[in-house]
C-alpha cells in the first residue's frame, strides 16, 4: 500500500496530532526527535553568533513521566554540547497531579541548566503551595483566560489575578494565544512580561524566522 506524502495534509496543529500520539505512545519517540532537532537548531544559531535567541520546547505530561526522559535529555546535552541557559522546557500543568515526582524531576532538569515554565497555567491542577515548592521560572497563562479579556462581564479579571500572583511569587508571566489589539492593551496595562500569539506572527519555520527576525 502506498502511503500519502506529507504534502497531502500539509501542516497539522498540535491539537490534531498530539492526543493521538499520546494515546499510541508515539509521543515518546516524537518528543525525543523534537528535542534533538531543537538542540541542533539552537547549536547552529549559537555558532552563527545568535546566542541571545531563547528557545522553548514543549514537553508532554506522558513524556515527562517516562523513565528514560531525563537520561535522554542529559545524553543529548552532552552529545550536542548545547548551552542550556537559553533553553526553556515548557511542562504542562497536569504534572502537578503527582507533585513528588514532579518536584524530583524538575530539580534534576534545573541542575542541567534549563529554565522551566508551566504551560497552560490555570486549567485546574495548580496550587500556590505547590508552585512555591517547584523550581520554575515562568508561568504561561492559558489561552482561555486571554480570550476572557474580551468578555463583557469578566473583562480579563482572571488573567489579571494570574499576572499579579505570578509577579508576587517572582515568576515571569507569559500570555499565550494573543490575537487582538484589545488583548495587547490589557496585558500591557497589567504589566504582563511577555506575550505570544497570532497578533504578532503565525508559527514559522527556522528559515522564515531567520529571514524576518534574526
Amino acid at each position: 500500500m502506498k502511503l500519502p506524502s506529507m504534502g497531502v495534509y500539509g501542516y497539522l496543529s498540535p491539537d490534531e496530532f498530539i492526543p493521538i500520539a499520546e494515546e499510541s505512545n508515539l509521543i515518546l519517540s516524537i518528543g525525543e526527535w523534537v528535542i534533538t532537532q531543537a538542540f541542533t537548531q539552537k547549536k547552529q544559531w549559537d555558532s552563527n553568533g545568535k546566542k541571545d535567541v531563547k528557545m522553548a520546547i514543549n514537553i508532554s505530561a506522558r513524556q515527562f513521566q517516562y523513565i528514560d526522559f531525563l537520561p535522554f535529555l542529559q545524553q543529548e546535552v552532552i552529545r550536542l554540547q548545547v548551552n542550556t541557559a537559553k533553553i526553556e522546557l515548557e511542562i504542562t500543568e497536569s504534572i502537578m497531579q503527582n507533585i513528588e515526582l514532579a518536584k524530583g524531576e524538575l530539580d534534576n532538569i534545573k541542575r542541567l541548566g534549563f529554565q522551566i515554565s508551566i504551560d497552560d497555567f490555570g486549567k485546574g491542577y495548580s496550587s500556590l503551595s505547590y508552585l512555591r515548592s517547584l523550581p520554575i521560572d515562568t508561568i504561561k497563562i492559558d489561552k482561555t483566560f486571554i480570550d476572557d479579556i474580551s468578555h463583557p462581564r469578566h473583562k480579563g479579571s482572571l488573567a489579571k489575578v494570574i499576572i499579579d500572583m505570578g509577579h508576587n511569587m517572582n515568576f515571569i508571566v507569559i500570555a499565550e494565544g494573543v490575537e487582538t489589539k484589545d488583548q495587547i492593551d490589557f496585558l500591557k496595562d497589567n504589566q504582563c512580561d511577555i506575550v505570544q500569539g497570532y497578533f504578532y506572527s503565525k508559527a514559522l519555520t527556522p528559515t522564515e524566522l531567520e529571514r524576518l527576525y534574526l
